[in-house]
C-alpha cells in the first residue's frame, strides 16, 4: 500500500495534480435522536443508555482493496450513543483524498473506564439500560472483540480536502426486535447477560451487526441529519 499511496501523492512533471490530504474526523451516533425520557424505539422498548466501547478505526483505499487497512486510530474509545460523546475524544486523521472502499472498526471490551461512563461497562462491550414495553426496567451487558467492515455501496465513497466528516449511524430501532425482551419472565429489573440469556443476547449482537452504516456529516455537526441519510458503506 506504501507505494501506491506514494505514487497517488507524487504527481509528474507532465502536469498530474498532486492529491492533497484531508482531515478526516469521525463520529458515532444513533439515527434516532434521544429525548430527556429516554429513546422510544419502534417496538415500544425505551433507551436510557447506550453504551459501546470500540477500538481500530481504520479506511481501505480503493486502490488496493484486497489488503488490510492501515489502522488510523488504534486506541480505545467509549461511546455513549445516546449523546453521540466519545471518551476520550476522537481525534481527526489525515488521509490522501479520493477513493476508498471500505471502513472498519473493532468492537472492544472496556478495560480503562472513563469517569463519564457506567462501571457496569467495565469489562464489556455494551450497557444498555432501559424500559421494557411493560415498564420493567433492564439492563442489558456483552463482550465482543469483533471487527465490523462496511463496504463501500457504490464500489467506492470519497475523501475530499480539506476536510471530510464521517458518521458510523447505529440504528438502534434493529436492536430489540419487536418481543424479544418478552421471552424473559421477570416483573423485577432484569439483568441481561452472555451467561444468563444467551440466546437473547446473541439475536441482539446480531441486530447491532446489522444495524450500523457509514454516513458523510455534511455540516460537519457529529449528528445524522435527514439530508445526510445515504449510507456511503454498510456491512
Amino acid at each position: 500500500m506504501a507505494t501506491l499511496l506514494l505514487t497517488r501523492c507524487a504527481g509528474t512533471d507532465i502536469g498530474n495534480p498532486e492529491l492533497k490530504s484531508a482531515d478526516v474526523q469521525v463520529s458515532f451516533a444513533s439515527y434516532e435522536q434521544n429525548t430527556p425520557s429516554g429513546l422510544v424505539l419502534d417496538s415500544g422498548v425505551t433507551l436510557n443508555e447506550a453504551w459501546i466501547g470500540v477500538e481500530a478505526i481504520r479506511l481501505a483505499d480503493a486502490g488496493d482493496c484486497a489488503s488490510d487497512a492501515t489502522i488510523d486510530l488504534p486506541d480505545h474509545y467509549v461511546i455513549n450513543l445516546l449523546t453521540g460523546q466519545s471518551y476520550p475524544p476522537l481525534p481527526s486523521f489525515k488521509r490522501l483524498e479520493g477513493a476508498y472502499c471500505s471502513f472498519a472498526f473493532g468492537f472492544a471490551v472496556v478495560s480503562d473506564l472513563p469517569a463519564e461512563a457506567p462501571a457496569l461497562l467495565a469489562g464489556n462491550s455494551f450497557l444498555v439500560r432501559g424500559l421494557r414495553i411493560d415498564g420493567v426496567p433492564f439492563l442489558l451487558t456483552a463482550p465482543l472483540e469483533e471487527v465490523l467492515s462496511l463496504a463501500a455501496e457504490s464500489g467506492q465513497f470519497e475523501l475530499r480536502a480539506p476536510r471530510t466528516d464521517l458518521i458510523v449511524g447505529f440504528e438502534l430501532d434493529l436492536w430489540f426486535a419487536s418481543g424479544l425482551l418478552d421471552t424473559v419472565l421477570g416483573l423485577l429489573d432484569l439483568n441481561l447477560d452472555l451467561l444468563s440469556n444467551p440466546s437473547l443476547v446473541t439475536e441482539f449482537l446480531n441486530g447491532v451487526r446489522g444495524s450500523v452504516s457509514l454516513f458523510e456529516d455534511l455540516d460537519h455537526d457529529g449528528l445524522l441529519d435527514p439530508e445526510e441519510m445515504t449510507p456511503l458503506a454498510r456491512p
